[in-house]
């Protein structure tokens, strides 16, 4: 192989990185969400899309897709029975698809022992034995994810309701919220009835803003996230690995908060879940 991907796909978009063997970074490219077990038909397009924008601002021909070897991680690889139909559908010569919890994991930690949670619109949690990779949580907000930011919109969207209703204390943060739905509750349950994961991810930045200001809301729903948090890197055994990194798009939100738990082993991710991918791909062409 000539030409290596690294694909990076959740919920929220899509990403690509093109690399030649010598693993020199020659393009890179975004595209719309990729969860490949909830969307499988979707995810196939921008997968395509993304390596296609890299390939572009590389400038190369589309015949480098015949000596082109890819990565992908993404989210709902865990879900998918048979990858086979999704692999004939992709430009690649040789594809292989694992979760993104691997590639996070790769980019976060590099090579060695630890563990890393996994914090963009969903959440996973996951660490690296030797050669042995254990996942926990990464099922889909609406059973898991905890502390993931479709989980926090949820959370959200139900207290903001419970304090229209008199049954929950109303707070800056509940009074934002109506606002954004022109104070109008029933606007907020037909808002459910099509809303994605990454519909509700998109209201995760305002409970970090609020609880920043002192919102009792937000501050609850932040600390019961990193309870969660502290339960997953128990069960995943942190305190004999003493490293774990944060990885997705609210990592650098949980990294300031006082409440996240066993800081004494936290460590800045070393790159993400798309340089992960690339270096899986690259280690990958070299076996």
């Amino acid at each position: 192989m000539n030409y290596f991907f690294g694909i990076d796909g959740g919920g929220t978009g899509c990403r690509a990185i093109l690399a030649d063997k010598n693993g020199t970074i020659l393009g890179k490219g975004t595209s719309g969400p990729a969860n490949i077990g909830a969307d499988t038909m979707n995810s196939i397009v921008h997968i395509t899309e993304a390596a296609e924008q890299a390939r572009l601002e590389a400038g190369l021909h589309t015949s480098i897709y015949a000596t082109s070897s890819a990565i992908l991680g993404l989210a709902g690889a865990n879900s998918l029975a048979d990858p086979t139909g999704v692999f004939q559908q992709l430009p690649f010569a040789t594809s292989r698809i694992v979760s993104d919890t691997v590639t996070a994991l790769q980019g976060a930690l590099g090579d060695g022992d630890g563990a890393i949670a996994i914090l963009g619109t969903g959440s996973a949690f996951t660490k690296r034995t030797g050669d042995t990779v254990e996942v926990i949580g990464g099922r889909g907000f609406m059973l898991s994810d905890h502390a993931g930011g479709a989980r926090l919109g949820r959370d959200l969207l139900e207290q903001t309701l419970l304090a229209h209703d008199g049954i929950a204390e109303e707070t800056y943060l509940t009074k934002a919220i109506l606002n954004k739905f022109s104070n109008d509750v029933r606007k907020i349950t037909q808002f459910s009835r099509t809303a994605t994961a990454a519909d509700y991810a998109a209201f995760a930045p305002m409970i970090f803003q609020f609880a920043a200001k002192g919102d009792l809301l937000g501050s609850q729903l932040l600390s019961e996230a990193c309870l969660m948090i502290e339960r997953n890197l128990f069960a995943l055994g942190v305190e004999k690995l003493r490293r774990f990194c944060i990885t997705g798009g609210l990592a650098e939100s949980y990294a300031s908060l006082d409440c996240l738990p066993y800081k004494e082993f936290y460590v800045p991710a070393q790159g993400d879940s798309l340089q992960g991918a690339l270096a899986l791909a690259l280690q990958n062409g070299s076996v």
